[in-house]
């Protein structure tokens, strides 16, 4: 059923949503605030127990609801609604798309915007290294939308894509980040690994594999952040966007464009093995 789950909801997600407006989780701001007002205040966010409070009573919601919904079609429809709504929030490949045809039309400010809504932060005046910063923050995303999501559906069911979903919100919610941002580079350390590997299968194996180890150089770039650096590496390892001799890049829109096209061609190599192994399963 997860498999059927995910194919379902990456179907949906591609071809049949025009808008990411139902899953920005507006409720969940309102609910973790009220939670901290109720407990330890502004130190809530920075406290392993606060974060208990705050995820625990939705997750055993959800875990309730999967002992509830777990066969036939109200299970299949629960599993994939869940997951559709963890997803995300933002569709990378809407905004990959609209940041090129800003380009393609030469809108320079819009562009500047759409890019600075892929990196989540300051857009660099530099071209090459507006290239650079570009593309890594495609690679990085993808993982936090995509593939961690779809790796703790597939550990356990809707719970664990809820629980990568959360902890996601919660730190852009705050910036006292320390506690949050310790149990999501938990989360995210298989799921990161696995989807730098993916870049390399979908592109230069070897080179993705000598930008994985050189990730350390990137480190200072995602203060905190202990997956980013390998998936940002592994990335442009994978499409030999690594500067050149002369310290030249592609254009920020080839950058973005090869990078997209990269996480795409991982998405089928996480849904190939999946179906994969989903078929010897039902083989035996």
């Amino acid at each position: 059923m997860a498999f059927l789950s995910i194919v379902i909801s990456l179907l949906i997600d591609r071809f049949f949503l025009e808008s990411d407006s139902y899953r920005q989780h507006h409720w969940f701001k309102d609910y973790a605030g009220w939670v901290a007002r109720r407990t330890f205040a502004e130190n809530t966010y920075s406290r392993n127990l606060g974060l208990l409070l705050i995820l625990a009573p939705l997750l055993l919601i959800v875990a309730w609801l999967q002992t509830k919904f777990d066969s036939g079609l109200l299970g299949l429809a629960f599993n994939s609604g869940m997951l559709l709504l963890c997803l995300g929030p933002m569709d990378l490949d809407r905004q990959v798309n609209a940041f090129l045809d800003a380009d393609d039309k030469q809108q320079v400010e819009q562009g500047h915007s759409l890019a600075g809504e892929i990196i989540h932060g300051p857009v660099p005046e530099d071209e090459t290294q507006l290239s650079r910063v570009l593309a890594e923050s495609i690679f990085i995303q993808a993982c936090s939308r995509i593939f961690g999501v779809l790796f703790w559906f597939l550990l356990l069911g809707p719970m664990g894509a809820v629980l990568f979903r959360l902890t996601q919100q919660l730190l852009k919610q705050t910036d006292d980040v320390g506690a949050i941002q310790h149990l999501l580079n938990i989360l995210n350390w298989i799921p990161a690994r696995l989807s730098a590997l993916a870049y390399g299968i979908g592109g230069s194996f070897d080179d993705a594999l000598h930008g994985w180890r050189q990730h350390y150089t990137l480190i200072n770039q995602y203060p905190g952040d202990s997956s980013a650096p390998i998936l940002a590496g592994a990335g442009m390892g994978a499409l030999k966007l690594n500067e050149s001799d002369d310290g030249e890049l592609p254009s920020p829109a080839i950058a973005a464009e090869s990078a997209l096209n990269l996480v795409w061609r991982a998405s089928l190599i996480w849904v190939g093995l999946l179906g994969f192994a989903y078929l010897i399963n039902w083989i035996s």
